[in-house]
């Protein structure tokens, strides 16, 4: 092997110490642009020819060591970058995460939504709630001029709108492979899940500027309706409202 060759392990410490430290895109480039896609595609490939896809009575010696834990330590670190830049203005990378974790999400442990994916979310739908809110008051005030106001209500839908489309390709394919489990055995986690989920989906319904701005990014950034829904892989994500009307369909 090429001596200059990186090792698994440290690439995976690269990523977990940007998540743990709460570093800034402009602080790691690499490990978002290189290293995070290189290596879901990396360790989905080798999971499938590791030791929990080999039968015991093959009797063929296994290539590689890569594990779903492997996998599932990536994706909660993924996670935890995708929390420590909710709301931030400048974050076009953001758009592209999603995409580069899509082959890992399947093989991925189903412990991860309590320690990873509620927190998300729970970030998310207090940040809807809090400019829905402002919206609100913002209609209620006829006094002066509110022009300023309403663009800087707008810029905060339009981050929002990014955030959500970051993190609800993720939750799709992670509710894809538990829903019909959490539908049949419900618990506290699983129906927090959707509870929340409901809830910024409401407040989406209600306002007519997060609805636009919503589109607004749809368009801006090509998405296509069905793509991870269809698992097509050549487009980029899949609508927050079909999403959602997947999400509460029976299984």
């Amino acid at each position: 092997m090429c001596p200059g060759m990186p090792r698994l392990d440290g690439l995976m410490k690269d990523i977990n110490d940007m998540a743990e430290s709460g570093a800034r895109y402009t602080e790691m480039p690499h490990v978002i642009e290189v290293v995070l896609p290189m290596l879901c595609n990396y360790l989905s490939y080798w999971w499938e020819r590791g030791p929990e896809n080999q039968p015991a009575s093959s009797g063929s010696i296994c290539c590689t060591t890569v594990t779903s834990e492997h996998l599932s330590l990536i994706l909660g670190n993924i996670l935890k970058i995708l929390n420590n830049n909710l709301g931030i203005d400048e974050a076009s990378w953001m758009k592209r995460i999603a995409v580069y974790v899509q082959p890992i999400i399947s093989k991925a442990r189903a412990d991860l939504l309590k320690s990873h994916f509620l927190p998300t979310l729970e970030k998310l739908k207090k940040k809807t709630v809090k400019v829905v809110a402002e919206e609100e008051l913002l209609k209620a005030d006829s006094k002066g001029d509110t022009q300023e106001a309403e663009l800087l209500i707008l810029d905060e839908f339009a981050v929002l709108c990014r955030d959500l489309y970051a993190f609800y390709p993720m939750l799709i394919r992670y509710v894809d492979n538990n829903r019909s489990r959490w539908l049949k055995e419900p618990d506290s986690d699983s129906n927090e899940l959707f509870r929340m989920v409901a809830e910024i989906f409401i407040l989406w319904c209600k306002s007519h500027n997060f609805k636009r701005e919503e589109q607004n990014f749809v368009v801006q950034n090509e998405i296509n309706n069905l793509s991870f829904l269809t698992g097509d892989n050549k487009t980029k994500m899949s609508k927050v409202r079909f999403f959602l009307a997947y999400f509460f369909s029976s299984p």
